[in-house]
């Protein structure tokens, strides 16, 4: 059958007419009658020129639709299809078998073979059915080999590059996933500094914020300080104009300063003999001590209030001699006549003094009244010195408080309100004061542990987002990994309840069964058997027999067993319950199934048994003692056909 070749459709035709022949090998020789086969063999000897075969009009000769290589195949077949004609669907048959002679035969494309007076079917009978066919696919499909090849090289090198490909793309990927986290690297310690950045700015305008209040305050104080100025400057142009006057004053008050030392010196020796007293009368030391204190004070106030005189004088010296130089030199001339003529006047005076008391008297109320006009004169210049002094002092503070903020004068001048009171001002700094002292102590280190709680606020916040990121990955890796579970179990439940229901029906020759699912998320819902024999209703598979639960089990477990065959499967007993008929049609899906899977089954059953090709049986022919009895089929099978022949 390797050696010839015949049209398409005619395979079956020659299979039929051939039978055994196909299997035909080249004779041997005299090795073929003296080493009889066990089997039967048909022997040919190719060879031998073809003759010219007369075929009967409307019919076609097998053999002209034989085609061979070799000369000698040719006439073999001319001489096995001597007198076998092609029945065609446009013959009439019973007419082409009135033209047959003795030995011819009408063979159609089914392989049915027709002579004169019979008709034999065509079935298949041997394992060499089929095989011209085979041959012709088995021609074509070495025809289309190299170009298979040649594709599978194309396709090998593309995968190659692809994979050549991908790994770049890898590396690449790598890189700028490092790349990647770099700039995350970097974009944190960037986000870090520009906090800090903010917060510093921050602090920057708060204090800026602060200043500017103070400088506001500053302002509204410096300009209560300059009407000040400007009323003692008045005041002060006012005293310079009374200077005169008080220079004369001056004089009588030097005359009265003198008696006012002299009584000094006896309120010392009065004093001294207070004190001598105030040992032996410890009741009026207060009051004495208290004496004494305003005492002083008084004679502290007189120290001051000449030495401000001679200040006063001095600088009225100076003013004067810077003014009118000529016309004060004239005034001093004529004073110093004056007073060389007091002088005299003052030693007649004295000479005179015993009999003048009631000119001293006069001299004295004078004196008195001076005196009396002149306190409150020096209480206002001593006032105004003081004020001025203070004046001054807090100007100084304010100044150094300003140097201090770095602010600009001008800014505070014009930022200060010209009617702000400095009463007002000052309760907003009592206020103000009164505020801090209730915020408690200050810590200082409250800035740089400011500045790390929120470094490690960042560093924590940017964890977190790290962490909040991971967690969406994750998620979305748990949903992809959802989806396709959920599509692939889907699609792994729709192949086997498919072959559930196809080999249910195999095994009860027909019926229904299927899986169904008890919810609606196929991850986490049930599943349920519901399985029908033929003319069965039964609503439930607990009203099933023990046979055709066992069966319909098979049924799972064999549609299982198709989807992702094992490499060996063992059963144990799964035949018991099953009756003759529904045990053959287990042993054929065991016997079709064995194509892919090695099943062992241990099994009490004689039908069973058949399907084996190996037993492995235990015995105990003495008491206690197993024995392992193992039989091999076809051995034994050839030893019975040996036997019989």
């Amino acid at each position: 059958w390797q050696k010839i070749s015949i049209e398409t459709g005619w395979e079956t035709a020659l299979e039929a007419v051939l039978g055994g022949r196909l299997n035909a090998i080249l004779s041997p020789g005299k090795a073929a009658s003296e080493n009889r086969p066990p089997v039967p063999l048909v022997f040919c000897e190719p060879g031998g020129e073809t003759e010219t075969q007369v075929e009967p009009a409307g019919l076609k000769s097998l053999t002209s639709m034989v085609d061979s290589k070799d000369a000698g195949w040719r006439a073999l077949m001319q001489d096995w299809l001597a007198g076998v004609y092609a029945l065609d669907h446009s013959i009439d048959l019973e007419s082409a078998r009135g033209r047959l002679k003795p030995g011819e035969m009408l063979v159609n494309q089914h392989g049915d073979v027709f002579t004169r007076y019979s008709t034999s079917l065509h079935a298949p009978q041997s394992a060499l059915h089929g095989v011209l066919e085979r041959q012709k696919e088995l021609s074509a499909l070495q025809a289309g080999l190299p170009k298979l090849q040649q594709n599978v090289a194309d396709l090998s090198s593309k995968l190659k590059q692809a994979e050549s490909t991908l790994h770049d793309s890898q590396e690449s990927l790598r890189h700028k996933q490092q790349a990647l986290r770099a700039a995350t690297q970097s974009l944190h310690s960037l986000n870090l500094e520009l906090q800090q950045l903010q917060q510093q700015q921050k602090h920057v305008l708060d204090r800026q914020q602060a200043l500017q209040a103070e400088q506001q305050a500053a302002r509204e104080r410096e300009s209560v300080l300059k009407a000040e100025r400007q009323q003692k400057q008045t005041a002060l142009e006012a005293l310079r104009n009374s200077l005169g006057q008080l220079q004369t004053s001056h004089q009588q008050m030097g005359a009265a300063r003198h008696k006012a030392e002299m009584a000094l010196n006896e309120a010392r020796s009065a004093l001294q003999q207070a004190e001598r007293l105030a040992q032996e009368k410890t009741f009026n030391l207060k009051l004495i001590n208290n004496n004494i204190k305003d005492i002083k004070d008084k004679i502290e106030v007189n120290s001051e209030e000449q030495v401000a005189l001679k200040v006063h004088r001095a600088e009225a010296e100076t003013m004067l001699a810077a003014s009118a130089m000529e016309s004060l030199k004239t005034n001093l001339e004529a004073a110093l006549q004056l007073k060389q003529q007091r002088e005299t006047e003052l030693a007649a005076a004295r000479d005179a003094m015993a009999g003048a008391e009631n000119e001293l008297q006069a001299l004295e109320r004078t004196r008195m009244q001076t005196e009396q006009q002149l306190h409150p004169l020096r209480d206002k210049l001593e006032q105004s010195r003081l004020q001025d002094q203070e004046a001054r002092l807090y100007f100084e503070q304010c100044q150094a408080s300003l140097a201090e903020t770095g602010l600009n004068e001008a800014m505070l001048a014009h930022d200060l309100s010209p009617s702000a009171k400095v009463a007002d001002l000052m309760r907003t700094v009592e206020r103000t004061n009164a505020q801090i002292e209730e915020l408690g102590p200050v810590n200082l280190a409250a800035i740089q542990e400011l500045t790390s709680e929120r470094e490690r606020k960042v560093y924590l916040d940017s964890q977190a987002a790290d962490l909040e990121e991971a967690v969406m990955t994750l998620e979305e890796a748990i949903k992809r990994i959802d989806r396709e579970t959920r599509s692939r179990l889907q699609q792994t439940f729709d192949e086997a309840n498919r072959n559930f229901g196809e080999l249910f029906t195999t095994l009860f020759g027909g019926g229904q069964a299927r899986l169904e699912l008890l919810g609606e998320e196929i991850l986490d819902t049930g599943m349920q058997v519901f399985a029908q024999p033929p003319g069965k209703k039964n609503s439930s598979i607990h009203l099933l027999s023990g046979g055709e639960k066992a069966l319909t089990a098979l049924a799972l477990v064999f549609a299982l067993f198709r989807l992702n065959p094992a490499p060996f499967c063992l059963m144990d007993e799964v035949d018991a319950p099953l009756d003759d008929s529904n045990t053959e049609r287990f042993c054929n899906m065991v016997k079709k199934m064995s194509e892919r899977t090695q099943f062992l089954f241990v099994s009490h059953n004689k039908i069973t048994m058949e399907i084996a090709q190996q037993l492995v049986g235990v015995t105990m022919q003495e008491s206690g003692v197993s024995r392992i009895v193992e039989v091999d089929i076809e051995a034994a099978m050839q030893m019975h056909s040996e036997a019989v022949a």
